[in-house]
């Protein structure tokens, strides 16, 4: 990410003109969307990119409103300058990790790309997403008739990790082996080595809490790195 930081260079510029996006919205309507939603374009953010003002947005997006080399945030106004030969600002590597696990748990349909929970079926036989009007429109002929379809919500409810070892239900986490295991696996361990094995939740917490402390962390260094 150091490396990448060095794509911008300057100061904060406020630009009262431009805090609003090209629809009219005001940045305070921003809090109540959709995190993982690029403000521009309304859809899951591609390639996301942060801003001076720590506002992402898709690649492409900021390719439009890029001009002179400089970007003006259409959320807060900021300005920010590109260096020299440098096309856009550096990638936002959190966004980047989360439309990844989103892309994981919630996948577009594999025809029309859309993607709405409320609607999303999986064709197990096909091994892809599907969505409301392609599940009818593809998979209501005769010979899709034997494929076995259920509703998204309920495949990822259903998705249970098991020991590959001993086909059961993960629950706990080893601290030593740095891997989830099942009672089993810890029932065979030697005493002093089941003390490192915790609860699969109280070790997701615990992680939780260390993946905050480093996004600080990482969050006031790249503050640092754009505004030196």
């Amino acid at each position: 990410m150091t490396s990448n930081c060095n794509n911008v260079q300057g100061t904060p510029e406020a630009d009262s003109t431009t805090a609003t996006a090209g629809d009219g919205t005001s940045a305070s309507t921003a809090s109540s969307r959709n995190p993982l939603l690029c403000f521009l374009c309304d859809d899951y953010y591609t390639d996301p990119c942060i801003l001076l003002c720590f506002h992402t947005f898709c690649a492409k997006c900021v390719r439009v409103k890029s001009q002179d080399g400089r970007v003006i945030c259409p959320l807060c106004g900021t300005h920010t300058t590109l260096k020299e030969g440098v096309q856009l600002p550096p990638p936002d590597y959190l966004m980047c990790k989360l439309i990844e696990v989103v892309n994981v748990e919630n996948p577009p349909c594999a025809n029309c790309d859309k993607r709405d929970t409320s609607s999303m079926y999986f064709c197990s036989t096909c091994g892809q997403a599907l969505c409301k009007s392609c599940r009818e429109n593809t998979h209501r002929a005769k010979m899709f008739s034997s494929h076995d379809i259920v509703q998204m919500s309920k495949r990822l409810a259903d998705k249970t990790e098991i020991c590959s070892k001993h086909d059961e239900k993960i629950s706990y986490y080893s601290n030593t082996q740095k891997h989830v295991i099942c009672t089993s696996c810890v029932r065979e361990k030697p005493p002093d080595s089941r003390k490192a094995c915790i609860d699969i939740d109280v070790a997701y917490n615990q992680n939780l809490k260390k993946l905050d402390r480093a996004l600080i962390v990482s969050v006031w260094t790249a503050l640092f790195l754009l505004i030196v």
